[in-house]
C-alpha cells in the first residue's frame, strides 16, 4: 500500500513538472501570438543604447573620469554616434562630440587607466541614425540618457525627463 502511495505521488510530481514545462514553453510565445512583442528594430535600438551605456560606464570605471571630456578641460554635454543625426538634435544640442572622441580617441596620452577602445560597433540605431548620449548629466541633476530618436527620427526626450518621450528608445546611465 505504501508503494502505491509513493508511485502516485511520483506520478503526480512528474505530471505536474510536464504540465509546468509545457506551460512555460507556450508562455514564451504568448507575446508574439497576442501581438504585443516589440518589433525587432526597436529591440536592436535598445540593445545599441545598452552597449553604449556599458562602454561609457567602463570608461568611467577605468579612467576615473566622467565621459563628458574629450581632453583635459574640454567638456561636452552630448556624445553622438555615427549615422544621420536626429532631425531636431541641433535644437537641443549646445555642445557635442563624437562617441569615438571619448570611447576610442586617436591618442589616449591624457587618460591614466584608459583600456579602450570601449565601443567596437558604430553607435547607430536600427534606422541608421546616431545614438546620442547626454553626458552633461554627470555634472548636474539632469538624467544621463543614451537615446535613439526612434522610427520617426525626432529626439523628443529631454535631459530632465525620467522616461523616454514619444517613440524615443533609451536607457539611463546611473551615475556612480
Amino acid at each position: 500500500m505504501r508503494k502505491n502511495r509513493k508511485r502516485k505521488i511520483l506520478r503526480a510530481v512528474r505530471e505536474s513538472a510536464v504540465v509546468l514545462s509545457i506551460a512555460a514553453f507556450l508562455s514564451s510565445f504568448l507575446p508574439y501570438v497576442m501581438g504585443s512583442s516589440p518589433d525587432p528594430a526597436t529591440l536592436a535600438a535598445k540593445n545599441s543604447c545598452e552597449r553604449v551605456r556599458a562602454a561609457l560606464l567602463q570608461y568611467k570605471v577605468d579612467t576615473g573620469i566622467a565621459p563628458n571630456q574629450t581632453a583635459p578641460g574640454q567638456k561636452v554635454l552630448w556624445l553622438v554616434g555615427p549615422g544621420e543625426v536626429p532631425s531636431n538634435f541641433s535644437a537641443v544640442n549646445t555642445s557635442a562630440a563624437t562617441l569615438d572622441a571619448v570611447l576610442a580617441p586617436a591618442t589616449d596620452d591624457h587618460l591614466p587607466g584608459y583600456d579602450g577602445p570601449y565601443l567596437m560597433f558604430g553607435g547607430s540605431d536600427s534606422w541608421g541614425r546616431s545614438i546620442v548620449a547626454h553626458v552633461g548629466g554627470f555634472e548636474s541633476d539632469e538624467t544621463t540618457w543614451i537615446l535613439s530618436a526612434g522610427p520617426d527620427g525626432i529626439l523628443e526626450t529631454q535631459p530632465s525627463d525620467r522616461e523616454p518621450r514619444g517613440d524615443d528608445i533609451g536607457v539611463i546611465l546611473e551615475k556612480r
